[in-house]
């Protein structure tokens, strides 16, 4: 097996139909489908997704998966480039250079003050290093 398939990140599952199906998968919560659609994100590796898949589909339903996509290559560039002109003196502390709220080009420098408030309850909902890095950080 790849070391990449065991490497667990966040999947979006759709589950549709009136089929109610529960699931659960190791640290994650239970997946619960009580008919029509069903929307949820859980922390999956690659063949957790499969298996998953496969399991509500033998249930009845339909079910749509795929991985939450993560920073690409251009964008980390873009953001490695930026923090190479930002003062790291202007930042709010020695952390920040490191954290996923760093928003590098904005006037905050800090996505959780600066994003709009859907965007920041969304990434706390759905991304466990921003959750991480809120509650570690010394200026929140």
């Amino acid at each position: 097996m790849e070391e990449s398939s065991k490497v667990a990140k966040l999947w979006t599952l759709r589950i549709v139909g009136n089929e109610p199906f529960q699931a659960s998968v190791a640290g994650n919560p239970t997946v619960l489908h009580v008919g029509g659609m069903s929307v949820i994100n859980l922390m999956l590796n690659e063949d957790q997704a499969m298996n998953l898949t496969s399991a509500i589909r033998a249930a009845g339903c339909e079910v749509d998966v795929w991985p939450v996509p993560g920073q690409s290559k251009a964008q980390t560039k873009l953001r490695e480039d930026r923090l190479k002109v930002v003062d790291i003196v202007d930042l709010p502390c020695a952390e920040c250079p490191g954290c996923p709220w760093l928003e590098p080009w904005s006037d905050e420098a800090c996505g959780f003050v600066g994003l709009p408030p859907e965007s920041t309850r969304q990434l706390l909902l759905t991304s466990e290093p921003h959750r991480k890095a809120l509650l570690d950080c010394p200026v929140a």
